[in-house]
């Protein structure tokens, strides 16, 4: 346990340690006995508590031989991610985040879910600054 906790176990009534999403479930999922199937896309999305602070970490997993259309979207997806990592520096306000995914995933053919966002690292789970994912997004505040 190196003293640390699993932020989801209990948290709202989460049932388990951490997330497991399957296809089209978007986030936050449930482990369940459902067994992993030829095709899949997992994301596995791992919160801890440590030191006083909630964390957290995911990744998207291929499963077996996955569709062309739905392996691009993983890339894609990872790059939109890889771009906005590198665009933060300090001064830059929270909101570009969104544009800038928004700019790399339209051409490509997806869309952004406009109702989950990133957020903070911090004594809270799940806490501020939230991150819009979208583009034109009204998130206030600006990176340190």
């Amino acid at each position: 346990s190196k003293d640390a906790y699993p932020s989801p176990l209990n948290y709202r009534g989460f049932p388990k340690s951490c997330c497991t999403s399957v296809n089209e479930v978007i986030c936050h999922g449930i482990p369940d006995s459902r067994p992993l199937e030829d095709g899949d896309i997992l994301n596995i999305d791992i919160s801890v508590y440590k030191n006083g602070y909630h964390s957290d970490v995911n990744e998207m997993f291929l499963i077996g031989d996955v569709a062309p259309q739905h392996r691009k979207l993983v890339q894609v997806t990872r790059e939109a991610l890889d771009k906005a990592i590198a665009a933060c520096k300090p001064g830059m306000m929270y909101r570009e985040i969104g544009n800038i995914i928004s700019a790399y995933v339209h051409p490509h053919g997806f869309s952004v879910v406009r109702n989950i966002c990133g957020h903070g690292v911090g004594e809270m789970f799940h806490c501020t600054p939230n991150i819009p994912h979208y583009a034109k997004n009204k998130a206030v505040g600006t990176m340190k």
